[in-house]
Parts: C-alpha cells; sequence; structure tokens
C-alpha cells in the first residue's frame, strides 16, 4: 500500500470534541458519574446474577441536583453513547453476517473522566472524517465493530466495510502480537 498521508489521533482533539458536541447537542451520550471500583462491583453483581455484566444505567436516574452534587464532591463524568434498543449487525467480508444484541453490549464508554476520547470512538470519527471505505483487522475485536458502528449511526455518517481475519497463532498457541514483540 501506498501511504497518501499520515494522521495521529493525538492529534485530531479539535475533530474528537466537535464530534462529541454534536453527540451531546443530540441528546446520544449522557454523563455517568461512577468510579472504577462501583462499576467492578455493579459488574459482579450482575454475573453473579447471571446477567451479561454491562453498565445498568444507573447515571441516567440522576437528577440534575444530584449530578451537581456529585461534581461538588469532586467527580468528573465518563460519557457512554446511549444504544438504541434492538440489535447492532453488520455484514462481515470474511465472517458473514454479524448480529450483537445492544442489551447485551451496554452503552459504551466515549469520552473519560480527563476529557479524553476512547479509542472506540476516535476510530468511529477518524473512518468517517477521512472517508474509510474498509476496516480490516483481527477477529477479536469483531464486538468492538458492532458498536463503532452505532457511534457511526449516531454521528449519521458513512459506514465502511468491515472484515475480521483470523489471528495468527505461534507454535504454542499464543496470538501473534507487536506488543509482546513477535516477529513478522
Amino acid at each position: 500500500l501506498g501511504w497518501d498521508a499520515e494522521f495521529r489521533q493525538s492529534g485530531r482533539d479539535t475533530e474528537y470534541a466537535a464530534a462529541f458536541a454534536r453527540l451531546r447537542e443530540a441528546g446520544r451520550v449522557y454523563p455517568c458519574y461512577e468510579t472504577a471500583e462501583e462499576l467492578a462491583a455493579a459488574r459482579a453483581a450482575r454475573q453473579a446474577q447471571g446477567l451479561p455484566p454491562r453498565y445498568d444505567r444507573r447515571a441516567l436516574r440522576l437528577s440534575a441536583a444530584e449530578r451537581d452534587a456529585l461534581e461538588a464532591q469532586g467527580r468528573r463524568p465518563h460519557w457512554r453513547l446511549l444504544l438504541a434498543d434492538g440489535d447492532l449487525a453488520f455484514d462481515d467480508l470474511v465472517m458473514g453476517p454479524r448480529r450483537f444484541a445492544a442489551a447485551d453490549l451496554g452503552d459504551p464508554v466515549i469520552r473519560r473522566e480527563d476529557g479524553s476520547v476512547t479509542y472506540l470512538f476516535a476510530s468511529a470519527v477518524d473512518d468517517a472524517e477521512l472517508d474509510v471505505t474498509h476496516v480490516i483487522r483481527g477477529e477479536d475485536h469483531v464486538s468492538n465493530t458492532a458498536l463503532q458502528l452505532a457511534i457511526i449511526a449516531a454521528l449519521a455518517a458513512p459506514v465502511p466495510a468491515f472484515a475480521h481475519l483470523p489471528l495468527i497463532a505461534d507454535a504454542a498457541g499464543r496470538h501473534f502480537s507487536k506488543r509482546l514483540g513477535a516477529l513478522s
């Protein structure tokens, strides 16, 4: 492949802020104030009940006064995309039709307490704004694709084609990873 241009997510904060502002104005995101420990306890409780370990949308039940009180305590919100009910489906160019129940995935965090955006959100915004037509990656990202498509739909952006390839394993059965020093 010949490179036409190079972009770094670290240099696109203005674009992510603008996309987040559009979602916020449209009422597609909501602030959440739970700590990491509180979220872990809630996940464990759901799993103990045999439920998917997803966020229960408790922040949607907070009043404006309760949100103000949490912020007065020093808590800063992380922001989640409000998923529509139903299924998130797409046709994978390698794996064929894929379908995920939004209720099983839960509302994804797209912006952290410090204002930085998640990879999931940045990738969806980048794909839309940089005219990406095809995303080819490992099969370990299949469920991420459903959430990225939800973000892309919320942004009313064009949808790229997705292809997920089987992961390559070494002789011991471990996945190859550049982070772990795997060779080509």
